[in-house]
């Protein structure tokens, strides 16, 4: 058997050559299923554009870790150590239950202690969309972008 393996030489560049490709493509596949498609531990950006009159866009951050979400304790510096909601992924959809959130509008005036739930679908890769209702009933388009895993 040995000297079978030693005299196909041809067949043993092969399998090397094989074994690179198949390495190579099963470690990219694995880096391209996780760009974009998972909230855990990434931190996003996020911005709400009423469907009411009147009101102003608001925009913000947030990190998701083991399905909770979180904010910043210091508006603008410190760690995401602030529980403000939970998330309730479902493949392709998720829903995110939020009960402090806090975000920016164009005057540069913080929202704060805002409560709802959005409901996403995923756009492409690290960004996913849907109608965020606060507790006033009020509707916002939502989007989401992921800028940091």
């Amino acid at each position: 058997m040995l000297t079978r393996i030693r005299n196909a030489k041809f067949n043993g560049k092969l399998l090397v050559f094989l074994l690179f490709i198949f390495g190579t493509v099963a470690c990219n596949t694995g880096v391209a299923a996780q760009a974009g498609d998972n909230f855990e531990g990434a931190v996003w950006h996020f911005k709400m554009v009423p469907k009411l009159k009147g009101a102003k866009n608001l925009r913000g951050q947030f990190r998701v870790s083991d399905h909770v979400v979180y904010q910043k304790e210091q508006k603008r510096t410190g760690e995401f150590t602030k529980r403000v909601g939970v998330n309730h992924p479902q493949g392709k959809r998720t829903k995110v239950e939020f009960t402090d959130l806090r975000a920016l509008n164009s005057d540069r005036e913080w929202k704060e202690r805002m409560k709802g739930e959005v409901k996403m679908t995923i756009d492409k890769y690290g960004k996913w969309s849907g109608l965020f209702t606060d507790e006033n009933g009020d509707n916002w388009e939502f989007t989401c972008n992921r800028v940091k895993e």
